[in-house]
Formats: structure tokens, sequence, C-alpha cells
């Protein structure tokens, strides 16, 4: 019988990675990841900080491309189990899928056509609402276009780790007047009055944080944004196709 066990299931393990992300990630911000050095600059009158961090491990990129497979998988695994309840006792067409498309275009009705085939019009009608294009020029802010775009990049590019976000804070020096900043590949620079040195506590407050996501297109997602695009997917979008299956979902859980 069709019904959402499967696209559930696959919910439920993205789940699982991004549990695991969130423990790598906090892993690190504990580990010492960040280290600094100061020094006075008596011709210019600063006080010049530097402050140098490690990557961030690469094993966490391979958990985001697990979490965002299992995500996207489960959409299409949703699509398939829609058209099964107009194709039964037959397969459905090896084109469906769940659409996701950025831009309106002149091939979007095609497409959508072609990935929806089997599927009942009132679904089809759902998918349509969901599409990033119905967001016009703002569909890169789409938690649907962002997970089909990383989910693309993570299978065919590189892997979608970003960078390593260091936000520090001094205590008695009152930013960004006083200091003036300069980054480089692992670390950054700070320059701040000398006169501030005092007031300066040499071990700066900062935390830690890891981005994912792709320079190009342009995507800069923190773990948060991860689960946000998780309830998205598994709290809002799937539920909303319930009405559709006679059958309640068995819910697989660790």
């Amino acid at each position: 019988m069709p019904g959402l066990t499967g696209p559930y299931l696959k919910v439920s393990r993205a789940k699982e990675h991004l549990d695991s992300l969130n423990s790598g990630i906090n892993e690190f911000r504990e580990s010492e990841s960040y280290r600094y050095s100061a020094e006075e600059n008596l011709q210019t009158s600063e006080y010049i900080i530097t402050i140098v961090f490690d990557e961030p491990p690469l094993p966490l990129s391979l958990i985001v491309g697990d979490f965002i497979c299992c995500l996207r998988s489960a959409l299409d695994h949703l699509a398939w189990q829609l058209a099964l309840l107009t194709t039964l006792p037959k397969f459905p067409s090896r084109k469906v899928e769940f659409p996701i498309i950025g831009k309106f275009g002149s091939r979007t009705e095609g497409i959508i056509s072609d990935a929806t085939k089997g599927i009942p019009e009132k679904a089809v009608a759902r998918i349509r609402e969901l599409q990033p294009y119905n967001r016009g020029s703002a569909y890169k802010s789409t938690h649907l276009w962002r997970l089909h775009t990383l989910w693309n990049i993570e299978k065919h590019r590189h892997l979608t780790i970003h960078s390593c976000i260091l936000n520090i804070q001094f205590p008695g020096v009152k930013p960004p007047k006083q200091v003036h900043t300069k980054s480089f590949d692992n670390g950054c620079i700070l320059a701040l009055p000398l006169s501030s040195k005092p007031d300066t506590d040499l071990k700066p407050w900062a935390t830690v944080d890891v981005s994912f996501g792709d320079v190009e297109e342009g995507i800069e997602l923190n773990a948060a944004d991860l689960i946000d695009m998780y309830q998205f997917v598994g709290e809002k979008v799937i539920p909303g196709f319930s009405s559709f299956f006679s059958q309640s979902p068995v819910i697989w859980k660790p």
C-alpha cells in the first residue's frame, strides 16, 4: 500500500546525521581550535592581535552530505508513493521525482509534468505551491532550492564544507570604530588603538562556528540553518501530503 513510511524513514535517517553533525561541531568548538598572539606597533600606535584557527574537520562535510542526500531522497520517495496511488499494480514512470525549480522558464511546465506523471492532480498543485520559483528573485533563500542545489553539488562537484566562523569579543573595546580587521585564509589580524591595551583582555572571548555551502551558488548555512531545513521538510512538506494516503506511516525511531 502506498504510504509515507519510506519518506519518514529517510527523514529519520537525516535526523541521525544531523545529530552526529552537531556532536562533531560541538567537539570542534570545545577543542583548542584557535590560537592568538599580541604585539605593540609603536610606529602606528596600534595593538596588533593575530588569531589563527584550525580548519573544521573535513569529515563534518561528509556527514552534511549524507544528511542532504537523505533529506532530498525523502522528497523523491514521497513523489513515488504519490504516483503509486494511481499506477498500481504497475510501477510509476522512472522519471517520477519531486521537482524543485528555482526560476520559472519555458521548460518548467514540461519538467513538472514529466516528474509528476501519475501523481494526483491536487498533490501536483501542492508541489507547485512549494516551488522556489514562487518566491521570484528570492528563490535562493528557500529551503528546497538550497537542499536541491547542495544535493547536486555534493554528488557531482565537491564537499560542501564552507568555512570556519570566529566571533571575537574584547573587554573594554567598543567595535567597530576602534577595531580594524584583516582576514586571511585561516585567521585574522585585529588592530586596536595602543591606548586600549590596558583595558583589553589578552585572552579574547571567542566562539567558533562552522558553515557549509558553496561560494559560487551563494549558499552559506550553519547547523541552525540545517535544522530549519530538516524541520521544513519533515514537519511541513511531507505531512502536507498525508491526506492522500489512507495508511498511517510507521515511523522508525533509533
